[in-house]
């Protein structure tokens, strides 16, 4: 179904984004959207999210055959109730899965209300550990 009557009206509003100039024109649909990631990237947007119940290295192996960046959301109730030390060395194995990938992103998708402070913060720390 999305093949047939949604991607090509998204083509359509991309191709118009880029013949705007838009440089950065991202897709944030959630979810298990592995079965249709390779209709997200036919799209034509230059960003994209691989939401944490969908295939992470699929969605890699996709968008870096095809150079688009791409967010990688971790599990937001994950974030919520873990450690922090088992947040960062989570964030820490998805960075390293993402293999310098220039068009990675972290992503946090959204967390419950009430989600201590410290287990957001560990995650920036975990990003810029190699900077």
């Amino acid at each position: 179904m999305y093949r047939e009557f949604v991607l090509p009206v998204m083509q359509d509003l991309i191709g118009f984004f880029n013949d705007q100039g838009l440089k950065d024109v991202p897709l944030i649909i959630g979810g298990n959207t592995t079965r249709l990631v390779d209709e997200l990237i036919a799209t034509g947007v230059n960003n994209l999210l691989c939401d944490f119940p969908a295939d992470w290295f699929q969605w890699l192996e996709k968008v870096r055959a095809k150079q688009r960046a791409v967010r990688h959301n971790m599990n937001p109730v994950f974030i919520q109730n873990a450690t922090p030390q088992e947040i960062y060395d989570t964030a820490r194995q998805v960075i390293a899965e993402a293999d310098q990938y220039p068009g990675f992103i972290m992503g946090t998708a959204v967390v419950p209300y009430g989600t201590p402070l410290e287990n957001l913060l560990v995650i920036k720390t975990a990003c810029h550990e190699d900077d």
